[in-house]
């Protein structure tokens, strides 16, 4: 059985990952991810060291976004080196140590989610409250938002799902939130759907309203302007916005729908206690 867990198919999948094909996808995952890392460390030091660039409202939204995607990436991609699907890391799976690896991938992920909101708010203020966007310390605002509003779901999820037993003169517990081979939320469990894909839905769905009203409000423009080219600035921030939080959002939800297919699939259903 393989022993990897850096599948980034693992993240949105309603249901445990076949094994079979995980070292395959493993692979695939780290060179597609390890890409997507240096692009995110570049585009970091393109943007901190530019002075005029950085003092914008919306690099500064960018520079926010990249550092929490590129730390939620950085956690995801070096698990391997310290958990191991067959329980021989250095990280014990169900251990203390397991439940706050996962539950600070949980939190990562949900303040990347907290970001492409805000980056949906930021075209919308661009393109439809053009004069009456300004938004006094939004920078403290937006951080305390996107950082502040993921923080008690793991903790949620963990302690509320987490319950203990006695049986005779032994102790036992029941996970309900970490998943039986990895550092992360159980696939099929109310955790996932409650605090994971719930969360993302609702991005989504709030960025369409977004995209929705910025492009009405860039067609107005445009029949008011007579022209496309007219706000070169509000373009640019529309495709910025779309690029960064669609390609991780729909990318997120489409592989939900991922029904994997093999000789070997696991009864996500079976409770297991492990003793505490």
């Amino acid at each position: 059985m393989c022993n990897h867990n850096t599948s980034f198919a693992v993240l949105m999948s309603a249901y445990e990952i076949d094994r079979g094909y995980a070292e395959a996808q493993s692979y695939v995952t780290w060179v597609l991810l390890g890409f997507s890392t240096i692009g995110l460390i570049l585009t970091l030091a393109f943007l901190l060291p530019a002075k005029a660039l950085r003092a914008t409202r919306s690099a500064k939204i960018n520079i926010c976004f990249t550092l929490s995607l590129l730390l939620a990436s950085l956690l995801f991609l070096v698990q391997d080196l310290f958990i191991k699907s067959d329980n021989t890391g250095i990280i014990k799976l169900k251990s203390v140590a397991c439940a706050v690896y996962a539950m600070l991938q949980h939190y990562l992920w949900l303040v990347v989610f907290c970001w492409m909101v805000v980056e949906g708010f930021l075209m919308y203020l661009s393109l439809v409250q053009v004069f009456g966007s300004h938004i006094s310390k939004y920078m403290l605002k937006f951080n305390l938002a996107a950082w502040g509003i993921p923080l008690p779901f793991p903790f949620i999820g963990y302690f509320v799902f987490t319950k203990h037993y006695s049986i005779s003169d032994r102790q036992f517990t029941q996970h309900d939130y970490l998943a039986d081979t990895m550092c992360f939320i159980k696939p099929e469990s109310i955790p996932f759907f409650a605090f994971f894909l719930a969360p993302l839905v609702i991005v989504i769905l709030i960025n369409i309203v977004f995209f929705c009203l910025g492009g009405q409000g860039y067609q107005k423009f445009q029949k008011s302007s007579g022209t496309i080219f007219g706000s070169g600035a509000n373009f640019a921030t529309t495709e910025s916005s779309r690029g960064s939080h669609g390609s991780l959002g729909y990318r997120l939800v489409l592989r939900y729908f991922y029904v994997p297919t093999g000789p070997f699939l696991p009864d996500s259903h079976a409770v297991s206690l492990h003793p505490s």
